[in-house]
């Protein structure tokens, strides 16, 4: 029988189906993309998916299940028998399959067959280095000869995630590191710690990973050594790192709505529980702004015109807020605080930008809002006056809020708090009412109002 030729998915999922039970089946196959039979595995159903699994081998099915979305595959292995789970993870690699381990809901019995390397990733926090390294790399020692090192490389390569580079060991100790192209070049005899480089970039296993992430995007590395203490544990790749980027952003979205905890597959009464919380705090605080609010009720009879403005201060500041805050936690993620001279640096750099800003559309402000009062109320009392305090209200409610969205992030950050969680509705509704108290205070001061 010929290797299955295919123009489609379609046809590749017809090709599949039709031929399950032929002898040379298996052959076919493995010579098909992992990534083409997982799409051929979202097309089909229940039974199809279980016939499938019981015929390919465990090996490429874990090529197919690394890449499922973690929950996906965490689902879908909790449905196979103990044994069959576990032989699927230990063929994955051991970064992914603890991903995939975590959620499961009761692992426990997996994780006892698992082999020891992937168990000993499991202990780790999720935010730590150790939880997305891979111990499936190539070591060699110093005193090897370069031909030598040469076979163990390609003896290992199979099994290791990456071949490029080695690293030199000496009783588990990490002291040098060889390029596979230093490596190929060279030639016999040459023993390695004459081709080594002994100027490594390392991390730690508890490190942070923003610090690693920081790492391997500032120095540029394709895999990064993971040491506890003096030991050479894993190692993070350049892909890994990615990943936990995308994931630490997709996050920082959903802290930033404050929908962190809803899961995709959640139905609509669990999504309902969920989110309820957040919009009761919210809730709450919306009356104390109406409350704020209320405190000027007199002033504002005075003058009903102060009202109309409200919305548009309130919408400008929120907006400017947001500008400042989106860019202080992207360069957190990205690491660009490295000390607090580039922290004080950023917030002078904010607050001058939003100066600038500001005074150009508090101006911009006081034309637009004394011509509207001009022909929309001619009859207005103090049409310049209220122009100005529009305008300066609209000055200090900017800078305020700029101030208070870059500041806050960095605060919290001290705390050891994630500084996404001071985002969206949190800061907008604290901008709100300090919005409210510059707006009416002012207004009573220059108007004369009482209150």
């Amino acid at each position: 029988m010929s290797v299955f030729k295919y123009n489609s998915i379609d046809e590749l999922k017809e090709l599949i189906l039709s031929n399950i039970k032929n002898d040379d089946f298996i052959k076919n196959v493995s010579s098909i993309h992992p990534l083409d039979l997982y799409k051929v595995f979202e097309t089909l159903d229940e039974n199809q998916k279980q016939e499938l699994i019981n015929v390919i081998p465990n090996e490429i099915l874990a090529d197919i299940i690394s890449y499922f979305d973690d929950e996906e595959a965490a689902e879908l292995l909790s449905l196979l028998p103990v044994e069959k789970s576990s032989k699927i993870l230990n063929n994955m690699d051991s970064d992914d399959a603890v991903d995939i381990i975590n959620e499961i809901d009761d692992n426990s019995e997996i994780v006892n067959n698992l082999d020891e390397d992937v168990k000993e990733l499991i202990e780790y926090n999720e935010n730590q280095a150790g939880s997305i390294m891979n111990n499936n790399y190539i070591s060699i020692s110093s005193d090897m000869d370069v031909k030598d090192a040469m076979k163990t490389m390609i003896r290992c390569a199979g099994e290791s995630e990456i071949i490029d580079p080695l690293f030199v060991l000496d009783n588990e100790k990490l002291i040098g590191i060889v390029s596979l192209k230093d490596l190929i070049i060279a030639r016999s005899p040459m023993q390695i710690k004459d081709l080594m480089d002994t100027n490594i970039t390392s991390c730690n296993v508890d490190d942070h990973l923003d610090d690693v992430n920081n790492l391997v995007n500032n120095y540029d590395i394709y895999a990064l050594p993971v040491l506890d203490g003096d030991k050479m544990v894993g190692v993070i790749t350049i892909d890994d790192a990615f990943e936990s980027i995308i994931e630490g952003m997709k996050k920082d979205y959903k802290q930033m709505m404050a929908i962190n905890t809803v899961e995709k597959d959640d139905n609509i009464f669990k999504i309902f529980l969920k989110r309820l919380p957040w919009l009761l705090m919210l809730l709450v605080l919306s009356i104390l702004i109406t409350n704020v609010t209320k405190i000027f009720e007199e002033a504002i009879n005075q003058v009903l015109v102060l009202a109309f403005f409200q919305t548009m201060l309130l919408d400008m500041a929120g907006n400017i807020g947001t500008q400042s805050l989106a860019v202080t936690i992207q360069k957190m993620s990205s690491g660009e605080f490295e000390n607090k001279k580039h922290e004080v640096k950023h917030i002078f750099n904010e607050f001058r930008i939003n100066l600038i800003n500001s005074f150009i559309l508090s101006i911009l402000a006081f034309g637009i809002c004394f011509l509207f009062l001009l022909f929309r109320y001619p009859n207005q009392d103090s049409k310049l006056m209220i122009s100005v305090v529009i305008s300066l209200s609209l000055l200090l409610t900017l800078l305020i809020s700029s101030i208070i969205s870059t500041i806050l992030p960095l605060i919290l950050k001290k705390f050891k708090v994630d500084p996404a969680v001071a985002s969206g509705p949190f800061i907008s509704t604290l901008n709100d009412i300090i919005s409210i108290l510059i707006y009416f205070g002012i207004a009573i001061l220059l108007l004369g109002l009482e209150i």
